[in-house]
């Protein structure tokens, strides 16, 4: 996993998001029917963007993850939210309800975003 552009307060907590993330989708990739499933919707561009930061995550085929500290032009998903619950969000196991807004620009991206948030406990 590599970060490219800026550094900045969220950015560790992305490099051990981004790296569980890796672990999780290699290990699913791996796995006959899951694998089969869940290759259909990568390559996946996701987008975290705050008051003060942007971040991109791509997901390849392969299950590598890379982090940017730059703002992609075609995510398949784009969250906006503050950069408190954005914090908190990466830092917690927890499944609570956050406080963001999730825009949808592919079909793949949603199907994506819907089945990680419930296999891999990601946010509501």
């Amino acid at each position: 996993m590599a970060l490219h552009a800026k550094m900045s307060s969220l950015t560790g907590l992305f490099q051990k998001f981004c790296e569980e993330m890796m672990k999780r989708l290699k290990t699913e990739l791996g796995r006959f029917y899951t694998g089969g499933y869940m290759s259909k919707y990568l390559p996946q561009t996701w987008v975290f963007k705050t008051e003060n930061e942007v971040f991109t995550i791509v997901m390849d085929n392969e299950g590598d993850v890379v982090l940017s500290g730059t703002e992609s032009r075609t995510p398949d998903v784009r969250i906006h939210t503050t950069e408190i619950t954005l914090s908190n969000a990466l830092q917690s196991s927890a499944k609570p309800k956050w406080q963001w807004h999730v825009a949808f620009n592919t079909k793949k991206g949603e199907a994506a975003y819907t089945y990680m948030r419930g296999k891999f406990g990601l946010w509501a």
